[in-house]
């Protein structure tokens, strides 16, 4: 990447929110992103088994109980605390 850093691995992300828990999401909504704000938590293996079975169902099979390239895998419980709606906070 020219002019800038290359984005933090799975394991450097776990860390920056086990420092700073504050997160914010910009998701697709047709002409402008949506934006999320909120506070994140770290699940850890052993995952619910419908978390599981969604993961695998929604992403073709793929197994987030199997390690990873940085190892294993953990989600993120993110609580909206604002949501930011073309421009405007709500």
């Amino acid at each position: 990447m020219s002019g800038g850093s290359a984005p933090p691995s799975a394991t450097g992300r776990s860390r920056n929110i086990a420092a700073d828990p504050r997160v914010s999401l910009a998701l697709p909504d047709g002409d402008a992103p949506v934006v999320a704000e909120g506070v994140a938590s770290i699940v850890r293996q052993p995952f619910p088994a419908a978390v599981v079975d969604g993961l695998r169902h929604r992403y073709d099979g793929w197994d987030v109980t199997v390690d990873g390239p940085d190892g294993r895998y953990v989600l993120l419980r993110i609580v909206m605390t604002r949501w930011l709606m073309a421009g405007r906070a709500h």
